[in-house]
């Protein structure tokens, strides 16, 4: 059964709702809900644990633009992949068994997303999106397509 938002849950979804925010960044909340700082980092842990929020790293979260239906928020891939790579100010290019399914040249949608970037390396899971960087210097990325994703403005590459 769907827990149900508290005031503080509330807010914070209608403060973002209304300003059409995407990321969550800690200390941004403070002042436009008048929450102390421990207020604010209990409220973000556990909307991240109930899956209404996706935490992308300490202090940064992504949050859907509209409430999901009785059930935990998972984002899009590209939108997890961007925010994290973008955070860094790097740039990324999708590839591996994800660019293959992207052109049509395998029919299955692949578990993990793989990408080059020039910034991190490792694998990292965002908000339930498992995401596998693989760093390369910046002349290694090559020209790239920009695709939107699913979700709005989510899966821009480059």
């Amino acid at each position: 059964m769907p827990r149900r938002l508290g005031a503080l849950e509330s807010r914070l979804v209608a403060y973002l709702q209304m300003r059409g925010q995407r990321v969550v960044r800690h200390g941004e909340l403070r002042g436009p809900l008048r929450l102390a700082p421990s207020q604010e980092s209990g409220l973000l842990q556990r909307m991240a644990r109930d899956g209404l929020l996706a935490r992308v790293r300490r202090g940064l979260y992504l949050a859907p633009s509209a409430l999901p239906l009785g059930g935990a928020w998972r984002p899009d891939g590209a939108l997890a992949l961007r925010t994290l790579v973008e955070d860094r100010g790097g740039r990324y290019q999708i590839c591996g068994p994800n660019a293959f399914q992207r052109y049509g040249f395998r029919d299955q949608v692949p578990a993990r997303t793989y990408a080059y970037n020039d910034r991190l390396s490792g694998d990292r899971n965002v908000g339930g999106v498992a995401l596998t960087l693989i760093k390369v210097s910046s002349d290694r990325l090559g020209d790239t397509e920009e695709a939107e994703s699913g979700e709005e403005g989510a899966g821009r590459s480059g």
